[in-house]
């Protein structure tokens, strides 16, 4: 699947960085297809009963959820007390966490690292009432690279933090990280990181607002994972200042 008909060596030079300088995930929308399952409880509990019923592709927004929730909440007054807190309790429902599968693309792109010898984190917002449930997924579904668990960043507190994600891949010293959501790109850039958009509904129509967001444009039919790092291979192979201006400013 990553095998390109371009030549090797501008993917070796990505892995290389990568193995010097590392690379991080977000886990949700990235690594792990939490969404549909998602959407399948909010129908359930909400859509269904009040008339509300939404699709995969209806999650247009990183807030949709709780947008459609206060939506039922303002024709409903009393039936959600806090629309957010019931969206954030959803998306982190612990069944849905501990089932979903791997996001597609996610597995060969592993092997490609490792086989480099690149050694990537996770970081996630999750709250962390949910640490021992994502590291059973780590462990059920990515154990065959070992125990990655020890790479896991997880913030300590229940709410959700936006600065979280940010400050730890800062913190690492990671040159690289794959996000799902524009929001937190635009924060993780800021601190000099190159950030990888992978392509989501929430984040389809989303313009990167910084030029350290680098959204893939080509590979269509791939795994968007894929064409992620195929597309953060494009532009350290097209961008050599601004890679080498990054290290010096945050490595030397």
């Amino acid at each position: 699947m990553l095998k390109e008909r371009e030549p090797i060596s501008k993917t070796g030079k990505l892995l290389d960085l990568m193995r010097i300088y590392g690379v991080s995930f977000d886990l949700d929308g990235v690594k792990v297809l939490t969404s549909p399952g998602a959407i399948k409880i909010y129908n359930k509990k909400w859509g269904i009963p009040y008339g509300l019923v939404k699709y995969h592709g209806d999650l247009s927004d990183y807030f949709s959820m709780t947008q459609w929730l206060t939506e039922i909440n303002s024709l409903h007054r009393g039936k959600i007390q806090d629309p957010m807190h019931e969206a954030v309790s959803i998306w982190n429902n612990e069944e849905n966490l501990r089932t979903a599968p791997v996001e597609s693309g996610v597995i060969s792109l592993l092997k490609l690292m490792y086989n480099h010898k690149v050694d990537p984190y996770d970081i996630t917002s999750r709250p962390v009432s949910t640490k021992q449930t994502t590291e059973e997924w780590i462990n059920n579904k990515l154990g065959v690279f070992g125990d990655l668990t020890n790479r896991l960043n997880m913030q300590e507190g229940e709410n959700l933090n936006p600065e979280f994600k940010a400050d730890r891949a800062e913190l690492l010293k990671i040159l690289f990280h794959f996000e799902d959501s524009g929001k937190h790109a635009e924060k993780i850039a800021d601190r000099g990181i190159v950030v990888g958009l992978v392509i989501k509904p929430w984040s389809e129509n989303y313009i990167p607002q910084h030029p350290l967001i680098i959204r893939p444009t080509r590979y269509h039919g791939r795994p968007e994972i894929v064409r992620t790092f195929l597309a953060l291979r494009d532009f350290v192979a097209t961008n050599p200042e601004i890679i080498n201006s990054l290290i010096e400013k945050r490595f030397k």
